[in-house]
């Protein structure tokens, strides 16, 4: 499973509520994809969505390398809590 954080139209769920949908997550089986300040260009999300599924990170505004962490820090305590 591929997550992708970006602005997309209708706004995508929260990264943690998106793992939670998933069957029995693996922690082996995730991919994260974070924008580059100001987010992906239009190709390169079209891309992207077609690989990835569109998650939130809230709505606050984060630097790139803030973002990378951030995500990676949810997607683990998401993991965590659906492996209990």
């Amino acid at each position: 499973t591929c997550f992708i954080g970006a602005l997309t139209t209708p706004p995508p769920p929260m990264i943690a509520e998106a793992i939670r949908t998933l069957p029995s997550p693996s922690p082996f089986a995730f991919s994260l994809y974070v924008g580059p300040e100001g987010d992906f260009t239009p190709s390169e999300l079209a891309a992207l969505v077609a690989i990835a599924t569109p998650v939130s990170f809230g709505s606050t505004i984060l630097r790139a390398e803030t973002a990378a962490i951030y995500g990676l820090s949810v997607l683990k305590g998401a993991l965590d809590v659906s492996a209990r």
